[in-house]
């Protein structure tokens, strides 16, 4: 465990690493989120429950939905599809690329089975509900032409075959107004015409409209007309449209196809191809809109050419004034909202930057991925990274906050990108999933998913299991009575963020009795330590204890009963190790008093010796500096003291002269009981 080597009583940089290492660590240093789930307080609004409800289930990927009344339209690239609970291979009904499944009880329906010969990647609905509009990258829908556009009855659920309008490419986006189908992707002409990704058809016939907007330099992939009627956003990974730098997103009269003012292209350039670059690396992937605001979900190629987005953002429709940007990492896909929250899907890893959560590895210390969130449509924050780990600055620009719902979710491997949801829709019970997932929640279910409000779901989905740390007897109570004390680190619930924690004696006979109760905020990325204790613990023998923990509907985990073991301080024995050039380190024997833990120590080597700046302790999961460093000689050459920490919890503790460095990490000892007092 040799020290390191830079001149003496300068700030090291190790030092200064350790400390930027624990100010990402320490729950303290990141934001609460917002008290919010399927019973928020106040003014917060609810989210749906995160039970996955039994839903029709494909053999590949949807990329798109929509819903009309109580229909869900499907499109993507499948070729069955199975009842919920089926495995893959049983129970399966031929549907290419299209389906539709009743949104009350997720089976599918019988009357809309188009066979398309090539996958579809975009469904639209007309206002009145009457007609569905797929595009995508099919040439003939069962056996006749259909150039990548095609419209669909709704009472029917045949094709018309009086619309008849078709592109020379992919169609990835479509918007639908009383006069128009307005139409984006990658193609160059529409019924034989000159259309550079974007057009607009009749939506009766197909003929095409003298609208037009050139699109250049990337692709549209998403297309919404505006509240009010009088324009067509357009999101997608292009440079310009109509000749005029848009970066990703803009504003067209839907009139004409004029471009019309949009700010926030300006503050979020996400298009285009960037200097260095062959091809565009980021951009608009949704749009969608709850009447009073724009929100658009964005992707990136971190840091490759221009700095972008991968989280949401809101606009105001009418001028495309940025209200709010949440400056997530890792791309985002889709939005929807419903009931004042705006869902997402996509495989975010990092709300640092809006003060959230930073990335964290999983069990099999892979990068952690959540595949969909919820936040609130209104602002509420500030992002306070200048600038992002990508190299944005938005710290000019407020934030929404972030909601307590956070299904687990499986991803799947049909595109070979290993993702979950591409698409999220939404009515005022519902939100609805589809994309190429396996499971849902730890339940196998394929492609899509519907979750509801708490009044039309089971709610049954809980905390998650908890592995507390021992419980201890502990001779330190009031009057030398000993007393039963544990510390363990909180868990979480997928939709409910207070948890209600019960330490409860002799469990799962006649008497058990709860002899303690804590409720207590948490969320996966927000995990505090929870203190419990018997007071009165049987004085004739050692009792068995375990902890219950409840959501605020009673859905509840117990863990593993233990019984309680005596309290005590295990020390190891003085370390003293050699190291190249002469440098050693010398730990004496630890001492625990009550929580106060003190470290002896000595250090010799040549006249660079640092002084012991940076030293930590750490039980794997909690980082500490000391309290205090007491120095018994300070020379060029040897140092010699001690050190002092004051422990949260028990748990064995290893201690790292330096740790900002590889240097060996010496155990120190380990702490089998929780100080009272």
């Amino acid at each position: 465990m040799p020290p390191a080597r830079p001149a003496p009583r300068r700030p090291s940089r190790a030092l200064r690493a350790a400390s930027a290492v624990l100010a990402v660590l320490m729950p303290a240093a990141l934001a609460s989120p917002a008290g919010a789930d399927t019973v928020p307080t106040g003014t917060t609004p609810a989210t749906v429950s995160a039970d996955p409800l039994p839903t029709v289930q494909i053999d590949g990927v949807v990329w798109d939905q929509v819903v009309v009344g109580t229909t869900v339209y499907a499109v993507g690239s499948f070729s069955s599809a199975r009842p919920a609970g089926s495995p893959p291979g049983q129970g399966e009904t031929v549907r290419s690329n299209a389906l539709a499944y009743d949104l009350r009880t997720g089976e599918l329906l019988p009357s809309f089975a188009p066979g398309l010969n090539a996958q579809a990647r975009t469904v639209a609905a007309s206002p009145d509900g009457s007609t569905v509009y797929v595009g995508g990258s099919f040439t003939a829908i069962d056996g006749r032409p259909a150039y990548r556009l095609a419209a669909f009855s709704t009472a029917t659920g045949k094709r018309i075959t009086t619309f008849t309008a078709g592109t020379d490419g992919t169609v990835s986006a479509l918007a639908v107004s009383a006069g128009s189908v307005y139409v984006g992707g990658s193609f160059a002409s529409v019924n034989n015409q000159a259309r550079l990704r974007l057009a607009a058809v009749n939506p009766t016939t197909g003929a095409l409209q003298a609208w037009t907007a050139p699109v250049r330099n990337g692709g549209v992939a998403a297309l919404l007309v505006s509240p009010d009627g009088s324009r067509v956003i357009v999101g997608g990974s292009f440079g310009s449209i109509n000749g005029v730098e848009t970066y990703g997103s803009a504003s067209l009269d839907a009139q004409t196809g004029r471009s019309l003012p949009w700010a926030a292209n300006q503050v979020v350039r996400n298009g285009g191809i960037p200097s260095g670059a062959t091809y565009p690396v980021s951009g608009i992937t949704s749009l969608s809109t709850d009447g009073r605001s724009i929100f658009a979900s964005a992707y990136g190629f971190g840091t490759t050419g221009r700095p972008s987005l991968e989280g949401t953002f809101a606009a105001e429709p009418s001028t495309g004034a940025v209200r709010w940007i949440n400056d997530c990492t890792g791309d985002t896909y889709a939005t929807t909202t419903v009931g004042g929250v705006l869902y997402t899907v996509g495989h975010t890893h990092s709300c640092s930057a809006p003060g959230w959560f930073d990335n964290a590895p999983d069990t099999a210390g892979t990068l952690q991925h959540w595949h969909s969130l919820a936040y609130t449509t209104t602002d509420s924050g500030r992002n306070n990274v200048r600038p992002d780990q990508y190299g944005q600055d938005f710290t000019a620009y407020r934030t929404s906050s972030l909601l307590h719902w956070s299904p687990r979710w499986t991803a799947g491997t049909y595109t070979g990108q290993s993702q979950a949801g591409w698409s999220v829709e939404s009515t005022g019970q519902f939100v609805v999933v589809g994309g190429e997932f396996l499971t849902v929640g730890g339940r196998a279910q394929q492609g899509l998913v519907r979750f509801a409000v708490k009044g039309s779901a089971p709610n049954a989905v809980g905390p998650r299991a908890l592995n507390p740390a021992p419980l201890v007897a502990n001779a330190r109570g009031a009057n030398g009575r000993a007393v039963v004390s544990m510390t363990t680190r909180a868990t979480w619930d997928p939709d409910n963020a207070d948890l209600t924690y019960r330490l409860v004696r002799d469990p799962g006979t006649s008497s058990a009795t709860v002899v303690d109760t804590r409720t207590v905020g948490s969320s996966f990325w927000r995990l505090p330590l929870v203190a419990m204790g018997d007071a009165n613990p049987p004085s004739d023998r050692r009792a068995t204890y375990a902890v219950r923990v409840s959501d605020p509907l009673g859905v509840t985990t117990t863990s593993t009963p233990t019984t309680a073991a005596t309290s005590g301080w295990a020390a190891t024995s003085g370390q003293v190790s050699a190291a190249v050039g002469g440098y050693t380190a010398t730990l004496g024997r630890a001492t625990l008093s009550g929580r106060t833990l003190t470290v002896p120590f000595s250090a010799k080597g040549p006249g660079d010796l640092r002084r012991p700046e940076g030293t930590c302790l750490s039980d794997g999961t909690t980082s500490l500096t000391p309290v205090s460093t007491v120095l018994s000689a300070d020379s060029a050459g040897a140092f010699a003291g001690s050190f002092t920490y004051r422990l949260p919890g028990p748990g064995t503790w290893t201690l790292q002269y330096s740790c900002g460095s590889v240097y060996t990490r010496a155990v120190v000892g380990t702490w089998t009981g929780l100080g009272v007092g």
